[in-house]
């Protein structure tokens, strides 16, 4: 029974009529199955021809377009590079500035300079086929791009370096701090006169030419006596014998090398141990040990050797 139908379907025919308004003709079209078919399945192959070259187009229309958003981006990126590498320069200026006030620093605080070769040491960056690998980016931008690269590992490297040279400087500084308090620089006794000095004189008890190793600065009797730098008490004698050289005296250690002696004092005003500074009252002017008068003796050592000072006034 199904074969019979399929027998009759083979042969079915589809008839087709077309009648012109304008005349009283008329057309008729026959078709069977196996024309229908054949012309839908051409006329589907047609279709997805006609699609297919439409995806083409629309995707060439496309990279167009993206070609046009790339080179538009590409020119947004070269003026921004060009205005990154003015704003370089001028930051290349600033820094050999700084460079030129670290070496004045360096200077003050009695540091070499820094050579410029050893400033410039190790500046390099990302050469131009680290760029080149973008396919898309011009000879030009990736020559601009490679400068901007360089000169940023060029500052940074510089910078560094200033950074390095600061901490220096400031470590040399406050060392030059601390030995400027702890030097000698001032007289012990203000508006005292000037006694017998540093060097060969006779000894007014002896008649002998003898080696005086410090000054003798005459003053009243109590005058104030003062720290001329920032140390520590290392001796305090208030009690002597009468034949005693020094009489009452201190010795400060300033914990650089120097070393202070006050001698002939009427009164000792600090204690061993004793931290002081520049100015601090130690005792006062006497004529105790072997003294003609009121004065204070008052010696400067320098690595254990005397020196004259009066090279230590400084006001």
């Amino acid at each position: 029974m199904d074969m019979d139908k399929v027998r009759d379907m083979q042969h079915t025919r589809l008839k087709m009529m077309s009648f012109s308004l304008g005349a009283s003709s008329v057309k008729q079209i026959i078709l069977d199955w196996k024309k229908i078919f054949l012309t839908f399945f051409f006329v589907s192959i047609i279709l997805v021809i006609l699609f297919i070259q439409l995806l083409r187009l629309l995707s060439y229309v496309y990279s167009d377009w993206k070609i046009v958003q790339l080179k538009k981006s590409n020119n947004q990126l070269a003026d921004q590079l060009v205005n990154y590498n003015n704003k370089m320069q001028q930051l290349c200026k600033i820094v050999s500035e700084l460079e030129q006030k670290d070496d004045d620093l360096r200077v003050f605080v009695d540091l070499p300079t820094v050579n410029m070769d050893i400033r410039r040491l190790g500046v390099g960056g990302q050469s131009n086929e680290t760029f080149t690998t973008y396919s898309s980016i011009s000879e030009e931008l990736v020559n601009l791009a490679t400068t901007v690269d360089q000169e940023i590992t060029n500052l940074t490297q510089r910078v560094d370096l200033l950074t390095t040279s600061r901490k220096a400087i400031k470590y040399k500084y406050n060392q030059n701090v601390t030995l400027l308090k702890s030097t000698p620089s001032i007289h012990p006794v203000k508006n005292a006169r000037m006694g017998d000095q540093f060097g060969y004189r006779t000894d007014p008890f002896t008649w002998e030419r003898k080696h005086h190793n410090g000054v003798d600065l005459v003053a009243p009797r109590g005058a104030d006596v003062l720290a001329t730098a920032e140390g520590t008490v290392l001796e305090a004698v208030s009690r002597y014998t009468p034949n005693q050289l020094r009489g009452k005296y201190i010795i400060i250690d300033h914990n650089n090398g120097f070393f202070t002696k006050y001698a002939h004092l009427s009164k000792v005003l600090v204690k061993p141990g004793q931290k002081v500074t520049r100015y601090t009252l130690i005792g006062k002017v006497g004529d105790t040990g072997r003294a003609t008068g009121p004065h204070l003796h008052y010696e400067v050592i320098q690595n254990d050797v005397n020196v004259n000072p009066k090279s230590f006034f400084l006001d």
